[in-house]
């Protein structure tokens, strides 16, 4: 290989001997201009620079796309607990996918019926106990842990008078109930019908 320079640039000249059985045919010479060589590379410079930048392109747009399929099933997921936590369940969370997310979103609408259903029926059995203790022939009460008066039927207050405005609490109760001032209601014991005289 030889490099030649002349008024436009440089000429690279390759030589090559032709043999065939032995016997010199001739040679072969090739030359190429400098500027197409740099051309061509500058050409192939471009080309590996847009093929780059277009794969740089598609794994972005590829990575967004994920994180959005993703954080779309997680963000419906976390707004159905909220619903729910708020007592708002009206709709089953959409099922985005046939993966662990899209099996999660379902056992989660499963979970939410049971207990929207669950929630239901408790209602409903409030409504007959409330139903029946106000009309119950006789007077009834309920009391927390703490001997605090929760709940006073109509026929209670009928019979004795008092309400919850009255009577929050068991120790209440017995000092109106039982003014004498000779019983002793310190010793009554919340949940317990007992006390000391």
């Amino acid at each position: 290989m030889r490099e030649t320079s002349f008024s436009k640039g440089k000429i690279f000249e390759i030589h090559t001997p032709i043999f065939f059985k032995g016997k010199s045919l001739g040679s072969v010479l090739v030359g190429v201009n400098q500027s197409v060589l740099l051309q061509a590379q500058s050409f192939a410079r471009e080309r590996i620079f847009w093929l780059c930048a277009s794969i740089l392109l598609v794994a972005v747009v590829g990575v967004i796309g994920i994180s959005i399929v993703i954080t779309r099933s997680i963000r419906e997921l976390a707004s159905g607990v909220e619903d729910l936590e708020q007592g708002k369940w009206g709709r089953p969370l959409r099922v985005f996918s046939r993966d662990e997310l899209g099996k999660l979103t379902e056992s989660f609408n499963k979970m939410s019926r049971t207990i929207m259903e669950q929630q239901e029926e408790v209602s409903k059995y409030t409504r007959q106990l409330q139903a029946l203790s106000e009309n119950a022939p006789f007077g009834m009460v309920m009391i927390d842990q703490e001997g605090i008066f929760k709940y006073i039927n109509s026929k209670f207050k009928e019979l004795f008078g008092y309400d919850l405005k009255d009577i929050p609490d068991g120790k209440t109760w017995f000092r109106k109930a039982y003014p004498d001032p000779a019983i002793d209601t310190r010793s009554f014991q919340p949940g317990f019908m007992t006390w000391k005289v």
